[in-house]
């Protein structure tokens, strides 16, 4: 905790200690309202780390599906490149699509046989391609809920709606379908400590807002902190801040494929992957 933050919570400790009953909600009040701000400050200066150098917008052709590029680079040169697809919970699906019942080539392949609009890879795989960690689609479970460090999140979807929960066992209940990986990237709006700061590489990574959006994304090239702070900032989604993402297979798995009103967003992914997370108007029927 900064000097600050301590220097607030000791006023806060004495305000409410020797002030008069009749005054003590007031100070107590005045009191949050400044550790508000520090805390506000805080958050500020760390997302402020990457400045935002170019913004692109555009829609699926119903509109529910929004996509955004954008370009950032840190104080020290380091660039970071960002693709995002997202849309309200209540507008899109958000589909997991497996090799083992759907085989696919690619991330676009897997975008457009299953009659999505967008797509990124999907959890860890092992050589062998099976998947690591808990994995349901279409209401069936392929693989068990591993417990291990790294498979520190589940992304869920249960009754159509999309829930991002850390991983302290398997989830009852029927689900639509289930993704654990991690490490979870963002929590309760904020960056979670405690992430690698060394190692570049491309990021994926699926997130939930406080608006009731749900997205899915990649960086080409960063630390998982250095994710994790971009994710925090305000600027990504507009109108709205993102309150929960898990990080998602990275390195040579990444992949993007997205169907804009005018065009085709294609980043190829390196890798033959195990599984894809799709997004689709739901207006639109799967294959």
């Amino acid at each position: 905790m900064s000097c600050p933050l301590l220097w607030i919570y000791r006023v806060i400790e004495l305000a409410t200690r020797y002030a008069l009953p009749a005054t003590r909600h007031c100070a107590c009040g005045i009191c949050g309202i400044l550790l508000v701000a520090f805390s506000e400050r805080a958050i500020g200066s760390d997302v402020a780390l990457w400045q935002l150098t170019a913004r692109s917008d555009e829609t699926d052709a119903s509109g529910a599906v929004r996509f955004r590029q954008l370009q950032a680079r840190q104080p020290d040169g380091q660039a970071a490149e960002v693709w995002l697809a997202f849309g309200l919970a209540g507008q899109v699906r958000c589909r997991i699509v497996a090799q083992s019942t759907h085989p696919f080539d690619s991330v676009r392949a897997a975008v457009e046989r299953s009659g999505s609009v967008a797509g990124v890879n999907g959890g860890y795989f092992k050589e062998d391609g099976s998947p690591v960690g808990l994995l349901v689609c279409e209401g069936r479970r392929l693989h068990p809920f591993e417990k291990a460090r790294l498979l520190s999140g589940i992304f869920l979807v249960r009754a159509g709606r999309p829930y991002i929960q850390r991983a302290a066992g398997p989830p009852s209940g029927p689900l639509d379908g289930a993704l654990q990986c991690g490490p979870f990237l963002v929590e309760r709006g904020t960056t979670v400590a405690g992430l690698n700061d060394e190692r570049v590489a491309p990021r994926t990574f699926i997130f939930l807002t406080g608006r009731g959006r749900v997205g899915i994304g990649i960086i080409q090239s960063s630390t998982l902190a250095q994710a994790a702070r971009l994710l925090s900032s305000p600027v990504l989604v507009p109108g709205d801040r993102i309150t929960l993402a898990l990080n998602l297979d990275g390195g040579s798995s990444t992949g993007f494929f997205g169907r804009t009103q005018d065009g085709l967003l294609d980043q190829p992914e390196w890798a033959r992957v195990a599984d894809c997370v799709v997004l689709s108007p739901k207006t639109t029927n799967f294959h």
